[in-house]
């Protein structure tokens, strides 16, 4: 069943790579499209939301689970500092770590990252509030 489901999303991603999007057009978007991280553990209640800049700065911020209040979330770690950058049109550079794109379009991204086995879906979230916490 899984079989059927990645060569499903590949085939929809091979399909909407095929119309021409630019890659950087679709992950900065414009002033109000944000990426929702959909964290892999359930227990896990605070909703993470990306937005990525088209001069390469990238801002977390989490809702969280108890008041529903957004705030910018704040990383303090070596490895993830708040950058990212296209490679190739086939990586994207977040904060020192190379992941690879799997299915780029307009609604979600699938990325990679080999070394560990990640991989993580981000979904694609239009609200202009979640821009007055920036």
């Amino acid at each position: 069943m899984k079989q059927i489901v990645y060569i499903s999303l590949f085939l929809l991603g091979v399909m909407s790579c095929s119309k021409g999007y630019d890659r950087v057009e679709l992950i900065a978007g414009d002033s109000c499209q944000y990426w929702y991280y959909a964290h892999f553990d359930p227990y896990i209640k605070t909703k993470f939301y990306m937005y990525f800049d088209r001069k390469g700065k990238m801002y977390t911020l989490a809702e969280r689970y108890a008041d529903k209040k957004c705030y910018l979330y704040e990383i303090d770690d070596v490895v993830v500092t708040p950058r990212w950058s296209l490679v190739n049109d086939s990586v994207i550079k977040m904060g020192d770590l190379n992941w690879k794109l799997n299915i780029v379009n307009d609604t979600f991204l699938i990325v990679t990252y080999d070394e560990f086995h990640w991989v993580d879906t981000l979904y694609k979230v239009t609200d202009p509030h979640l821009l007055k916490k920036l």
